[in-house]
C-alpha cells in the first residue's frame, strides 16, 4: 500500500468512528487529487505523443529484393552496351 491509500484508509476509518467531522469530499481526496493528477500526466503524455509524431523508419529490403535489384542494375547496364555497340 502507498501513502495515498494509507491515508485514505485513515481518513475514512476516522470519519467512520466520528473523530472528524469533515464532508465525504474531503474524507476521499487522497484518492481524487491522486486520480486527478494520473489522469492529467495521461492528458499531457497523449497530446505531446500525438504532437510529436516521428517519421516512419524506411521499409527495409528483404535480402532476396536487394538480389533481385542487383541482378536488374547488372541486366541493364549489359543492354546499354549492347545497345551503344
Amino acid at each position: 500500500m502507498g501513502f495515498t491509500s494509507l491515508l485514505l484508509l485513515t481518513f475514512i476509518i476516522l470519519k467512520l468512528c466520528k473523530v472528524i467531522n469533515w464532508s465525504w469530499l474531503w474524507v476521499l481526496s487522497p484518492f481524487w487529487i491522486t486520480a486527478s493528477i494520473a489522469l492529467l500526466c495521461g492528458i499531457i503524455y497523449v497530446v505531446f505523443k500525438s504532437v510529436r509524431k516521428d517519421p516512419p523508419p524506411p521499409p527495409r529490403k528483404s535480402k532476396l529484393q536487394e538480389r533481385m535489384d542487383e541482378m536488374r542494375k547488372a541486366q541493364n547496364e549489359r543492354e546499354n552496351r549492347i545497345n551503344n555497340l
